[in-house]
Order: structure tokens, then sequence, then C-alpha cells
């Protein structure tokens, strides 16, 4: 799963810190308490699953992958 998301932030923006673009990551972050106390709808679609730090998980995989490309200007 991870490796599915890295292969996507290149796809979308990782590639131009490699062609010597400027990138800054807008607003990110999350709930860590989701799904549990997110909106009914996410509570009742994900609240199965039997890890509940999935929000944790691809935030955590997001910043390595920042630190992996240098990319360093976020708003979090």
């Amino acid at each position: 799963m991870i490796f599915y998301l890295e292969e996507r932030w290149e796809e979308h923006f990782g590639y131009l810190k490699s062609m010597g673009y400027a990138v800054v990551i807008g607003a990110f972050g999350g709930n860590p308490d989701w799904p549990d106390n997110g909106p009914l709808r996410d509570q009742d679609r994900w609240g199965r699953l039997p890890d509940h730090t999935v929000d944790w998980q691809w935030q955590n995989a997001f910043l390595d992958y920042l630190a992996y490309e240098n990319i360093f200007d976020t708003i979090y």
C-alpha cells in the first residue's frame, strides 16, 4: 500500500524536485482518532478495519517520502 502511495506522490509532484523546481506541500494532516471520531459515513465504511492507525500510517509514510526527496517546505 505504501509503495503505491509513493508512486503516486512521485507522479504528481515529486519529480518536480529532481527537475530543480521548488516544491511546497500545502496543508496536510489528519485525524489520529480516525475513523472512530470521524464522520458516521467514515465509521460505517472503515470502522471494520482491525487497525485504526491508518491515518498515522499514511502521514508517517508521507513524511518519510518528503524527507527522502529532500522536500522540507510544508504547511502542517
